[in-house]
């Protein structure tokens, strides 16, 4: 007898097989699989890791850890429903950040399956705190000191006597900003500028003299990735070069602000503590010389590379991330990451992560191939990335870049954009009025609100950042640009064109020096909100653009400037179509009518979207993500935050069938009717006492301001981070039922208007 197996051919996807996608927790996913003709006796599958993130972190672990591993398990097969048998689908609730991959397919009743051409579809799933408000101040705490004011740091008649003692081989280092001084200025970067995240450049020790460069020595050349720069402290008996840096970030934390950390592990400095006790870890040549790293042709004499193929480095390397987390680190830019393999990555993200769940990765990726920069934001678990912006000038090469930025961040990672960085020369240098431009132009094409900037920019500081020495920055300069970056924050901060979702689409022609680029959000009701960015990119002759019918109905006919500049009137022709000029030099945020809502109730925002993750990740701890059916991510925030304890127990109860059908109401159903809440409250008062949770119960910490909070158990073995979001009843963190057992030691750190306090 002979059997004909059955093919079935032409199976397509959506999202097709290949596709990049960046989401956030709490967002949804359908995925398709669908073949030209029904099918009746055809099962549809869709085989994912989305789920299985603690799997996926335990894998990726495994040269850290040595535990054990199922091969496969991370994957698991997902029936998909269908209506016509020609066309199958499941829609997912994204659950929990990490990356995952799926794949569709058909299995026949003989049990042959059969699959879409093409590799998996891979999803990037970031934090709900990701989304919107992440305006980055970059700043080097060497320069906060007593040259902070100084448009110069360098004083000829101090350098010719210093050059002096160099002769006879002395070290001479000057003195320099601490991190007391740079505290001082945390109202100015945070309140007064609207910045969100303080980036730090390297706060580790430096050469002072073998292979030294410059007066201070560079951070980039760290002799100690765990230590502090004695240079960056203050001299008193009660604290130590650890307290000072938690006391920066504990006021950051306390105004609203993150903390990253440039952190470098790709080389260290020559007679690093490293280089001295495990020099098997560091890359010879053939002759055996320590080998120094480079990029762009340069070698980086004052450096030795690391050789990342040493498992026992890299779980070093993590305990080094982990340290700097429990000082109040969030996040960390990734000093020439991409010369660093993406497994490596791989195992520090799953175990920093393991511990610091919210914990953002930002690659330094300049100088490598793009490709490698989305294998390290996809399957290396990174977030961030530098965009390259800040080094495309005229009009075709910002359409070009932009054009690829958008669709980027659609794919893979937020591209920040950049308006300069310490490598770069100064754009005040070239005068107020293209800093200015350059800044906005940055800020105003950025996504979720990425946009940084350098120290001193907003005080039109024009000496070019040299990471060797300590220079000036020019603050408190009567000429500046302080209130428009300030405007420009805020704008970024509290417009809903600047957050997750906002649709960026080129207007103008791909070839003009005036770019526009057209910001669209619409919200669940249908509401939608309209920005055009304006750009001449010509700083000296003035352009006009064709302007359509529908922007010229979007705004009006005399369209408003966010930024506080008249606008530029438009030229309307009788079939409704126009024409806009810019004189050279000119960026205009226009609207159709004045943005003038407050801080309060725009700002609203993010707080609703973190309240929508918790609540989220509450109901992941009984249901998979195909379990959680559709919802307005608004109810949902709201029921979680009118009553976070009530909403946590009725996520341990309700029905998994009628969370499907009907989240919102469901879980507002179980609420109601509540005889008892298996939720137990933890207070600041109950650090006195020893509070039992019985098996099946969460826990929820309770505070009057924010906090951050870290639980230990089985002899420190375990630990896990939680923060705190606001709530109408308070500050909360929440702890899954079961996730500690035995005793567990609770350190809180928080702020209150009578200072630090911790409760353990």
């Amino acid at each position: 007898m002979v059997y004909a197996a059955r093919v079935i051919k032409n199976i397509r996807m959506n999202p097709s097989t290949d596709a990049r996608l960046l989401k956030f927790v709490g967002d949804r996913i359908r995925v398709e699989i669908e073949i030209e003709k029904p099918m009746g006796d055809v099962k549809g599958f869709l085989r994912t890791t989305l789920g299985n993130d603690k799997i996926l972190r335990q894998k990726a672990m495994v040269p850290i850890t040595g535990e054990e591993f199922l091969a496969g398990s991370e994957w698991r097969n997902v029936e998909m429903a269908t209506v016509d048998n020609k066309v199958w689908s499941v829609e997912f609730t994204l659950t929990e950040p990490g990356f995952f991959l799926f794949k569709g397919y058909l299995e026949d009743m003989d049990g042959n399956t059969f699959w879409p051409e093409g590799e998996n579809g891979g999803i990037s799933v970031h934090p709900s705190a990701l989304r919107a408000e992440n305006t980055i101040y970059c700043a080097f705490t060497r320069l906060f000191g007593k040259t902070r004011t100084l448009k110069s740091g360098k004083d000829g008649l101090l350098e010719a006597q210093f050059q002096a003692f160099d002769k006879y081989g002395h070290t001479v280092i000057p003195p320099s900003g601490t991190f007391r001084d740079l505290i001082k200025q945390l109202p100015h970067i945070i309140n007064d500028l609207g910045c969100r995240v303080l980036h730090l450049l390297p706060v580790n020790p430096t050469p002072t003299t073998t292979a030294r460069m410059g007066r201070y020595g560079s951070p980039y050349a760290s002799l100690d990735l765990a230590g502090i720069d004695p240079a960056l402290v203050e001299f008193d008996r009660r604290t130590t070069g650890i307290d000072q840096f938690t006391e920066l970030t504990r006021e950051a934390h306390h105004l609203g602000g993150r903390v990253m950390l440039d952190l470098v592990i790709n080389h260290t400095g020559w007679h690093s503590q490293m280089y001295e006790h495990r020099p098997d870890w560091f890359v010879r040549d053939d002759t055996g010389e320590f080998k120094s790293p480079g990029a762009w042709g340069v070698v980086w004499g004052d450096l030795v590379e690391l050789d990342h193929a040493h498992d026992d480095l890299w779980k070093h390397l993590a305990d080094i991330f982990i340290r700097w987390c429990r000082r109040g680190v969030d996040g960390f830019r990734c000093d020439a990451g991409y010369m660093i393999p993406v497994p490596v990555w791989e195992a520090i993200t799953a175990r920093v992560r393991d511990e610091f769940p919210e914990t953002i990765f930002f690659l330094e990726g300049l100088g490598g191939a793009f490709s490698l920069t989305e294998k390290l934001l996809t399957d290396g678990r990174m977030q961030w990335a530098y965009s390259e912006l800040f080094q495309n000038y005229d009009g075709p090469a910002v359409s070009y870049y932009n054009d690829h930025s958008i669709q980027k961040n659609k794919e893979v990672g937020l591209l920040v954009h950049f308006s300069e960085t310490h490598d770069n020369d100064r754009l005040a240098a070239k005068g107020k009025k293209w800093s200015l431009f350059r800044n906005r132009l940055c800020g105003l094409t950025s996504h979720s609100g990425g946009f940084g900037f350098m120290c001193g920019v907003e005080w039109l500081a024009d000496e070019k950042i040299d990471v060797h020495q300590c220079g000036g920055l020019n603050f408190g300069a009567t000429e500046n640009i302080v209130d428009e970056i300030s405007t420009l924050n805020y704008l970024i901060r509290n417009h809903p064109c600047f957050v997750d979702g906002a649709v960026c689409r080129r207007t103008s022609d791909s070839k003009s020096s005036l770019y526009l680029l057209e910001r669209t959000y619409c919200s669940e009701s249908e509401k939608c909100s309209y920005l055009l960015v304006a750009a001449n990119t010509d700083m000296d002759n003035s352009h006009k653009a064709f302007i359509d019918k529908d922007t010229v109905l979007r705004l009006g006919n005399s369209p408003v400037d966010l930024l506080g500049q008249a606008a530029p009137s438009l030229e309307i022709n009788p079939d409704g179509t126009g024409f806009i000029t810019l004189n050279g030099g000119d960026i205009f945020c226009l609207s159709k009518e004045p943005f003038n809502n407050s801080v309060e109730k725009n700002g609203r925002y993010l707080t609703r979207r973190k309240q929508q993750g918790m609540a989220v990740l509450a109901l992941s701890q009984r249901f998979m993500p195909e379990q959680i059916g559709p919802y307005n991510w608004k109810e949902l925030a709201l029921l979680f935050n009118e009553n976070p304890g009530g909403y946590l127990g009725a996520a341990s109860t309700v029905s998994p069938d009628k969370i499907k059908e009907s989240l919102v109401s469901s879980l507002k159903e179980e609420i109601a009717k509540y005889t008892y809440n298996p939720v137990v409250v933890w207070e600041v008062k109950d650090s006195s006492k020893i509070t039992p949770v019985p098996f099946g119960h969460w826990l929820m910490i309770l505070h009057t301001a924010p906090f951050r909070t870290r639980f230990s158990a089985d002899n420190n073995m375990k630990k896990r981070s939680y923060s705190s979001i606001y709530t109408a009843k308070g500050h909360v963190a929440v702890i899954p039922p079961d996730e500690f057992k035995g005793d567990v030691k609770i350190e809180m750190d928080s702020v209150t208007l009578d200072g630090f306090i911790k409760g353990n």
